[in-house]
């Protein structure tokens, strides 16, 4: 017959290895017990100043957000300037952000499936668009992408979200980036234009009075990289991880 003693011993046993997953000469090591397993780049959930939630997904050895940027405000929490008329924004010199409009067209959804449109300038702001631990991509890390995927002739189809997909576009998203066609903000005429069609993402290197950025659209499969758009444009905005 067990004695008292030895019955409470099993008993609180049994409570540790339930709460802890550890016992009584269970040999387990204490620091790995308390140890906590970090998911996947894939599966990691980041959040901007404006409390807005990302997924992220890892690409090679990149770690990129799996949706376009939607915040209002800067790394520091100052806000970026929106509502620009149209005026306004074909004429502003400092960062400034929008959300697409066009006829009966829903901003708030527009917002949640394509994120905001933000000029150069505000992607050049030394206060950072991105969450810490994040920046605006630079034309050599796209470039990475492109090359990790096969190159900029052919990696389109993996960049888009796929038919399957919700919001969906005609790629195959077998990268997990999701691109959709956002559309953009004109630097000439300040309207918006190609939702449906093109999605448009700044870099952060500048070339001559712009900077370069990527463009996917509906008919072809391939990335382009131009600059010829000029820096009040309105694009689409990722963060890649430092």
């Amino acid at each position: 017959m067990k004695s008292p003693t030895y019955i409470s011993l099993v008993s609180i046993c049994l409570i540790l290895a339930v709460s802890f997953g550890t016992g009584c000469g269970s040999g387990a090591d204490p620091a790995k017990s308390d140890a906590k397993t970090e998911s996947p780049d894939s599966e990691r959930i980041v959040r901007d100043g404006d409390g807005n939630e990302y997924r992220t997904v890892q690409i090679g050895n990149q770690v990129w957000f799996a949706e376009n940027l939607r915040s209002s405000t800067y790394r520091n929490g100052d806000p970026i300037p929106g509502g620009l008329s149209d005026k306004e924004w074909t004429s502003t010199s400092y960062g400034a952000q929008s959300v697409y409009r066009e006829g009966s067209r829903d901003e708030a959804k527009n917002l949640e499936n394509y994120g905001r449109l933000y000029n150069w300038y505000a992607v050049h702001d030394p206060r950072g668009l991105c969450p810490t631990g994040w920046h605006v991509p630079s034309d050599e890390e796209w470039t990475v992408l492109e090359n990790h995927l096969g190159g900029s002739t052919v990696e389109g189809a993996a960049l888009k979200s796929s038919t399957s997909d919700s919001p969906a576009w005609n790629g195959d998203n077998s990268s997990g980036f999701s691109a959709l066609p956002g559309g953009h903000r004109d630097y000439l005429f300040g309207n918006f234009v190609n939702q449906g069609d093109y999605g448009l993402w700044w870099s952060s290197s500048p070339n001559g009075s712009s900077a370069w950025y990527r463009t996917l659209n509906s008919q072809l499969s391939n990335v382009y990289r131009g600059s010829s758009y000029g820096a009040r444009s309105g694009f689409s905005v990722r963060c890649v991880r430092d």
